[in-house]
């Protein structure tokens, strides 16, 4: 079906009714079915204007005539409303016949303007689209889940904004160009700030690894420190016990050696005493008496010759035990000291040991980290430098890193 034309409408002032409606008689024509003519007329010359909706002149002129049957409506609801005031016995038939119209008046206006609505609403569609695509813009260089997005975040979104450029923007081209600029300015400094800040942290952690090998290796040598300490202490202490216990011993030794010669000298004085006792009797007896005091003097002389005898063997054997345990003594912190530096040298090897096995093990880390990070910097699969890695390891090109189907 073919379109009707649209009439061109000049601006020029006219009645903003379809029809002259001050001359009608409200009592003649607000009767059942009396507004049909004056509808019909109203609708027929609202209808002569069309729906080619291409200039924004035919635009305006349908938009002008809705108006004008809204404007209409308007005439005669008040010319309804005149009625009633005077006219209370038709209230119901005329208020009837003025919401009859109402709707019809409503359902042409709408009618008459569909054209024009329909083409706002696509119209404000698109207009919405272009804003909601500068507002995501403008979000994406301002709004991040993370305060700290990552290289590979801020460059995906530097991407898309990039591919923006080639869309055509109409109307809103230099808002849209001026806004992907700056949003495009904004995430390239956050690039390198990140980019910068990440360079930053490489080389605080390095800083830090190293810094935590010095610490463990000053925490190694004074453990070692300590314990070549302690078991000097421990060496020390025991030499000093095994001293005490060879003095102890000495001291011993020298009193049982006084004692056997206080024994000795105190039996010889029982010896004396009983001598005398015996002289003094022999005396008082007969010559035999006095040969047996001879003999018996000659006894007692003789056995206080073998007290004294064994009085010096005692002090000579006490000196002999004094000095044995002055050799123990020494012999004993002699032997200590010498398992105390073989104890100590044991460790300084082990811990030689350590250190050579730690040296050999970074050796071998860095030699693949090396290898792999040559892997990631040649970057032969882009942003998926995990696949390189696998490959690399695979064709045995990291050194010490092998898989095994």
């Amino acid at each position: 079906m073919s379109q009707p034309q649209l009439k061109e409408v000049e601006p020029a002032e006219e009645s903003k009714e379809l029809v002259v409606l001050e001359s009608i008689n409200p009592v003649q024509v607000f009767t059942e079915n009396g507004l049909d003519p004056i509808m019909d007329a109203i609708e027929e010359e609202a209808r002569k204007i069309g729906t080619d909706i291409s200039t924004d002149k035919n635009r305006k002129a349908i938009i002008s005539m809705a108006r004008k049957v809204a404007s209409s409506k308007i005439v005669l609801e008040s010319k309804a409303k005149d009625l009633t005031e005077g006219w209370r016995d038709q209230t119901a038939k005329v208020n009837a016949e003025k919401n009859r119209m109402i709707e019809r008046m409503d359902i042409l206006r709408d009618d008459i303007r569909a054209p024009v609505t329909e083409w706002q609403a696509k119209d404000d569609d698109r207009i919405q689209k272009h804003q909601d695509a500068i507002l995501e813009i403008q979000e994406m260089a301002e709004n991040f889940l993370d305060e700290q997005p990552s290289v590979f975040l801020i460059k995906q979104r530097i991407q898309f904004l990039e591919a923006k450029e080639a869309r055509d923007w109409e109307e809103f081209a230099t808002t849209a160009e001026t806004t992907l600029t700056l949003s495009l300015q904004s995430l390239r400094k956050r690039l390198a700030d990140r980019e910068q800040y990440e360079a930053e942290q490489k080389e605080l952690a390095e800083f830090r690894r190293k810094e935590e090998e010095r610490k463990q290796k000053e925490h190694d040598e004074n453990i070692a420190k300590e314990a070549a300490t302690k078991a000097k202490a421990d060496a020390e202490r025991k030499a000093l016990k095994d001293a005490e216990e060879v003095q102890r011993k000495a001291d011993a030794e020298k009193a049982r050696i006084h004692r056997e010669k206080k024994e000795a000298e105190e039996k010889a004085e029982k010896e004396r005493k009983k001598i005398e006792d015996e002289k003094k009797a022999a005396e008082s007896r007969a010559i035999q008496a006095e040969q047996d005091k001879k003999d018996t003097e000659a006894r007692a002389e003789r056995e206080a010759k073998e007290a004294k005898e064994q009085a010096k063997k005692a002090e000579a054997d006490r000196l002999d035990a004094e000095m044995k345990a002055d050799r123990d003594k020494k012999n004993a912190v002699q032997a200590e000291k010498d398992r105390v530096a073989a104890e100590k040298q044991r460790e300084i090897d082990a811990a030689a040991k350590r250190e050579a096995n730690k040296k050999h093990k970074a050796k071998i880390n860095n030699e693949a980290k090396d290898a792999i990070q040559k892997v990631i910097d040649e970057g032969i699969n882009g942003e998926d430098p995990v696949k390189d890695i696998v490959a690399a390891i695979a064709r045995g090109e990291i050194p010490h890193v092998k898989i095994e189907y």
